[in-house]
């Protein structure tokens, strides 16, 4: 008795599901092809313009951690002058910290480096250091008492330049920070290079 009442009532079951399942294959409820496709185009639209708003952020990101790094140069650049009578160190075209040559950061000041006196040990980086075009780099005068930093910046291709007369500046539209070479760079920092 009790193996009938069970069967009866799977059957009952099976036979309600199948009628729920009926309905709602009859009533027309559901989503066309024509709409998934509609629906999927939207999302794909709404993803590529949010990936290009955050690549803009990033670029825009990283330039201000140049323009700040230029910037925390010249204090340490400032405060270096000020102890060695207006002189800056190094000689008259040396990379800040591109992995070849003598870098800037480890001019020897008396028993130590400069970034361990003036940058508390740490030679600030471009962020996309590696990279064709990215670094910081260090002019001189030839006599030592006038100075000028730049880097590349992302955002617009441009250059931000740092002067040692308190000079910040951004020259746009220009490729691989040199516009027309060295010259304008001084130029722009108002004296004559080298």
């Amino acid at each position: 008795m009790m193996v009938i009442k069970i069967k009866n009532k799977q059957s009952l079951i099976s036979r309600k599901l199948e009628n729920k399942i009926s309905k709602i294959k009859n009533s027309g409820f559901g989503f066309t092809l024509i709409e998934l496709l509609v629906v999927i185009s939207i999302i794909g639209i709404l993803a590529a313009l949010g990936i290009a708003s955050y690549s803009r952020a990033e670029k825009n990101t990283r330039d201000a951690q140049r323009k700040s790094d230029l910037n925390q140069y010249r204090l340490a650049l400032e405060s270096y002058a000020a102890a060695n009578n207006s002189n800056y160190p190094g000689s008259s075209s040396i990379p800040v910290q591109q992995g070849y040559g003598t870098e800037f950061c480890d001019f020897v000041v008396g028993t130590s480096t400069f970034k361990d006196v003036y940058l508390s040990g740490q030679c600030l980086k471009d962020p996309l250091l590696g990279v064709a075009g990215a670094g910081y780099t260090y002019h001189i005068s030839s006599v030592g008492t006038k100075y000028y930093l730049w880097a590349n910046l992302e955002k617009d291709g441009g250059v931000f330049l740092v002067c040692s007369n308190g000079i910040s500046i951004v020259i746009s539209n220009t490729r691989d920070g040199l516009l027309n070479g060295d010259l304008v760079q001084a130029a722009n920092c108002k004296w004559t290079y080298p």
